[in-house]
C-alpha cells in the first residue's frame, strides 16, 4: 500500500470533516444506498457519496465562511457527516490494508470526536451555538495557526531518524500545546474569554490523535509557556514567554 493512498485517504476525511463545519454544503438530501465503491477513484467516492447534494462552488463560498448558526443546521451538517463517513468507511474497508487503515483512523480521531460532541451532545451544541460569532472571527488566524502546526509535524516528521521516538513525542505534544494557544491567543484579542476557552477545547479536539491522547502530562510539565527564540529552527529549544503581542504566532511551534 503506497503513501499516495493513506495521503488520499486522509484527504477525503478531512475534506468531509472541513465541508461539513465549515459550510461548503447546502441543501442536503441524503437518499439511496451507499455507492459501489471503486478502488483508486476516491474523487469519484466523494462525487457518487454527495450526487444528492448541492455544493456551493462560488468562489466566494471560500471566503464567506458560514459557520451552524441554529440547530437545523448542526443537524443538517450532521446528516452530510454522517453520510460521508459511511462512504469513506467503506472505502477503507474494500481498498485499505488493515495497517494503513488504522493510520487513517488514529489520525482522525479527535475530529470524530468532535463531531460526536456536535451531532449528539445537547449541552455542547448550545455551547457551540453561544459561541459561533467568534468561530466566524477568528477563521483567518485559525487558519494561519494550523498551516504552521502542520509545518511543524512535517518537519519532525522529516527527522524522525536524528532523534529518538521519545524526544520526538514530545516535540509533537509541545507543537500540539503550541497550536491550542496559537488558537486561544487570537480569540481571546476578538472574543469574549469564554469564547476563547471554548475555541481552544475545539483545537485540542481537532488536533488530537490517538497518539496524542497522553500529551497532557507532556504538555503541563514540559510545554507550558514556551515560545520560539526568532531566527531559530521550528523544532528548537523554546524560551520563556516574556512577551505576548496581539495575533503572536510564534507559540505554534515545538519545544525540543
Amino acid at each position: 500500500m503506497s503513501v499516495k493512498r493513506t495521503e488520499r485517504g486522509l484527504r477525503i476525511v478531512w475534506w468531509i470533516f472541513g465541508c461539513t463545519l465549515w459550510g461548503f454544503f447546502v441543501l442536503p438530501v441524503v437518499n439511496g444506498a451507499i455507492p459501489e465503491t471503486v478502488c483508486g477513484r476516491a474523487g469519484q467516492l466523494l462525487g457518487n457519496c454527495f450526487r444528492n447534494f448541492t455544493p456551493t462552488v462560488a468562489v466566494e463560498a471560500l471566503h464567506a465562511v458560514k459557520i451552524p448558526d441554529s440547530l437545523e443546521e448542526i443537524n443538517s451538517r450532521c446528516l452530510i457527516f454522517n453520510r460521508g463517513m459511511e462512504c469513506v468507511r467503506q472505502y477503507l474497508r474494500e481498498c485499505v490494508n488493515a495497517r494503513q487503515r488504522k493510520i487513517i483512523e488514529n489520525e482522525v480521531y479527535g475530529a470524530q470526536k468532535l463531531y460526536e460532541y456536535l451531532c449528539y451532545d445537547q449541552a455542547f451544541q448550545r455551547e457551540f451555538l453561544r459561541h459561533k460569532s467568534c468561530f466566524q472571527l477568528v477563521h483567518p488566524e485559525w487558519d494561519l495557526c494550523s498551516n504552521q502546526f502542520i509545518g511543524v509535524l512535517k518537519e519532525e516528521m522529516a527527522r524522525i531518524t536524528k532523534q529518538s521516538i521519545n524526544v520526538q513525542y514530545v516535540n509533537f505534544c509541545c507543537a500540539r500545546y503550541a497550536y491550542e494557544n496559537c488558537v486561544y491567543d487570537n480569540a481571546r484579542y476578538i472574543c469574549k474569554p469564554d469564547s476563547a476557552v471554548f475555541l481552544r477545547r475545539i483545537a485540542k479536539l481537532l488536533s488530537t490523535d490517538k497518539h496524542f491522547l497522553n500529551c497532557d502530562r507532556i504538555e503541563n510539565e514540559l510545554c507550558s509557556g514556551a515560545v520560539r527564540v526568532p531566527g531559530e529552527n521550528r523544532s528548537s529549544v523554546f524560551k520563556k514567554e516574556t512577551a505576548k503581542p496581539k495575533f503572536v504566532l510564534l507559540n505554534v511551534r515545538s519545544c525540543g
